[in-house]
């Protein structure tokens, strides 16, 4: 996969987790025709035996019958055995496909297994990448605040106004603190800090923190931050409410309720004569993006 990978914009994980679910889907397959074939051979061999009994009672019948019947019964019985023969070639057909399917299953299995290894492979060798880097952040991190003799720097650390490195973490908490670290990416002069489990919230979300709880220059984990992206009037673009009562020139026809009535302007009653019928989205004020959204 590796090998496939190089040279493309392929994520080499995406491609060893999609060679393993077309695996999955292809065993899954093979794995439904081989129990149909199991069941028609079934079938088959029961219609076999009933053609057996009915063939052995044709051949008693000839030894009993009238000489004016026997052309006609010996026919049946000729008859008979031609079917019978159909049946036995109709199941050795089904043996073979059953026994060819089961071929298939055991090597589809075996690249399966492949392909589990191969995706547990590549997981390692990106966690290890990526394990790296982190480890690479720390040392950068403790370049800044700490001397070579493991010390406090005597220019003060992350408290020098003179430093050209800055650190931010992105400890996942959501809203705009993840838009701010995507842009401090860009920047030169700041560098990554990885983030790592804090706690799990009482309504079980987990909690990150920088990597041994340091303080960086900037995280939307206001706890390990020098700085914070609290700006005052900021919450004219949280609350929804509000943006909406803000923009009102730039989007369509908004109207607000609380405790089940009407906040200001209220819509009217009917769609005036001439203009399409209108849809309505209901959205909560707290929410971000496409959420809680109801037509």
């Amino acid at each position: 996969v590796l090998e496939n990978a190089k040279g493309t914009n392929q994520d080499p994980l995406e491609v060893a987790t999609a060679l393993k679910a077309q695996t999955e889907v292809q065993l899954q397959q093979l794995q439904t025709q081989l129990e149909l074939a199991v069941g028609w051979v079934k079938v088959k061999e029961i219609e076999k035996l009933t053609a057996e009994l009915k063939l052995e009672k044709m051949r008693k019948d000839l030894t009993s019958c009238s000489e004016e019947d026997r052309p006609q019964q010996e026919e049946e019985a000729a008859q008979a055995r031609l079917s019978l023969k159909a049946k036995e070639v109709a199941i050795a057909r089904l043996k073979e496909f059953k026994l060819r399917t089961e071929l298939r299953v055991v090597t589809l299995r075996e690249q399966h297994k492949k392909a589990e290894l191969e995706l547990e492979n590549i997981k390692i060798v990106q966690r290890t990448k990526e394990m790296t880097e982190e480890i690479q952040d720390i040392k950068a991190y403790i370049a800044v605040v700490k001397g070579d003799n493991g010390e406090k720097a005597q220019l003060g650390g992350l408290y020098n106004p003179d430093r050209d490195t800055f650190f931010y973490s992105d400890c996942k908490v959501g809203g705009l603190g993840k838009w701010y670290c995507e842009i401090l990416e860009e920047r030169e002069a700041w560098k990554r800090y990885p983030a790592q489990k804090w706690f799990v919230s009482q309504a079980g979300c987990q909690i990150y923190c920088p990597v041994g709880k340091v303080t960086v220059d900037y995280s939307d984990q206001p706890d390990f931050c020098l700085t914070t992206s609290s700006l005052t009037g900021s919450d004219w673009l949280e609350d929804k409410a509000k943006l909406a009562s803000l923009t009102r020139h730039l989007q369509p026809p908004t109207y607000e309720i609380k405790d089940r009535k009407w906040v200001g302007e209220t819509p009217p009653d009917e769609t005036p004569p001439g203009e399409p019928s209108f849809i309505w989205f209901v959205k909560s004020d707290g929410e971000r993006g496409g959420q809680k959204e109801a037509c």
